[in-house]
């Protein structure tokens, strides 16, 4: 069943009878949105004679359906491997495509910067374009290269307007480079300007328990998960930090390696939130080697989840102006509800009411029903 925003009731998407012949059995039904908005689907199976239980007969998942695309900005010092299937992988991806695919490579020509659309010119333009990013993505870059504008706005993008950051660190400069800009307080990991690349010995990342949930992580379902991630095989090199932050979580760490600690393992991916926002880092650009055997299969699932993950905490693009909340998700009748709206110039500074013609912002609300 179908319940959308202005549906007075739900509507039968499909009925069908499944024969169990295993414990479990997959039953596929295609369905094509024709509207906007927040809907919720729902499946139920009629009990069965002998069931004594029959409450979990039913589930309902929630989903967003967007007229929109996800803006990814990729800065980068020169090509790699990382950034080059990237690329491909979010210009064929239906809900980034060349459109929201952009890119800041500092070795690149300003000649080619300026007449290409796949690259940005600067990393600074206006607030107005910058804030309407969705995700950003910072590779091997040099401290050099982040001007303080560009850390000042990332940080606000993050923090204040639930942007999501990725930090993929490289062999040539790492993550060290970073603890020498304000990006370094957002990151999940304590970054040391004096740690090198270790690449002494080849090593096959151990996921932790955590992992299991965080979507981007699930490559595949159930135990066929584990011989998905062995696709990577052995990595040749990780970039080590001091340690990992407090607030972080790590997914993916050394199989031996410690930290300054001497106990904790060197995290290899880890994620932590930061204001509204979420920073993931990894400490290698190697997930390339995903594609070893089964080509963009696993490489898409991993960074196309990621990716979307990250987006899907904040309202897309210059929507981010507008944005309505609510202080919880479900209620009980007679309860009261607190609409929460926060806007934004087209700057993407706080709007004061001197600014808006009659000192307020008119809304409609749509109650259940239609009405």
């Amino acid at each position: 069943k179908l319940q959308g925003p202005a549906a007075s009731a739900a509507s039968v998407l499909a009925e069908r009878e499944v024969t169990l012949h295993h414990a479990t059995e997959t039953a596929e039904i295609t369905y094509v949105p024709t509207e906007t908005g927040r809907f919720a689907f729902s499946a139920e199976v009629v009990p069965l004679r002998e069931e004594v239980v029959a409450e979990n007969n039913r589930s309902e998942t929630e989903f967003t359906v967007l007229d929109n695309f996800l803006r990814l900005l990729y800065v980068e010092y020169e090509p790699t491997w990382e950034w080059r299937f990237l690329k491909e992988v979010f210009h064929r991806d239906r809900l980034v495509g060349t459109r929201g695919f952009r890119t800041f490579l500092r070795s690149a020509d300003p000649k080619v910067r300026q007449s290409s659309e796949l690259f940005v010119p600067t990393l600074t333009p206006p607030r107005s374009e910058f804030f309407a990013q969705d995700v950003i993505l910072v590779g091997d870059v040099p401290a050099s290269a982040l001007s303080p504008r560009f850390c000042q706005m990332t940080e606000e993008f993050v923090d204040k307007l639930g942007g999501g950051l990725v930090v993929v660190s490289g062999p040539r400069f790492g993550p060290g480079q970073l603890a020498l800009t304000p990006l370094a307080d957002m990151l999940p990991v304590k970054a040391d300007p004096n740690l090198r690349i270790r690449d002494r010995q080849p090593f096959a990342l151990r996921r932790t328990a955590e992992a299991a949930q965080y979507d981007f992580m699930q490559l595949e379902p159930g135990p066929e998960n584990d011989k998905a991630w062995e696709n990577l095989g052995q990595l040749p090199w990780y970039q080590p930090v001091e340690r990992l932050h407090s607030m972080a979580t790590a997914l993916a760490e050394h199989p031996t390696d410690k930290c300054i600690d001497g106990k904790t393992p060197q995290p290899i991916l880890a994620v932590r939130n930061y204001g509204r926002g979420e920073v993931v880092y990894l400490a290698m650009n190697e997930m390339w080697r995903l594609r070893r055997l089964w080509g963009e299969r696993y490489y898409r699932q991993f960074w196309g989840q990621l990716i979307h993950r990250l987006a899907s905490r904040h309202a897309l693009g210059s929507q981010k102006r507008f944005v309505v909340r609510t202080d919880r998700r479900q209620y009980r009748p007679d309860e009261q509800v607190l609409l929460t709206v926060e806007a934004y110039d087209a700057d993407f500074k706080p709007l004061s009411e001197d600014k808006v013609p009659g000192r307020k912002l008119s809304a409609e609300i749509l109650l259940p029903g239609g009405s």
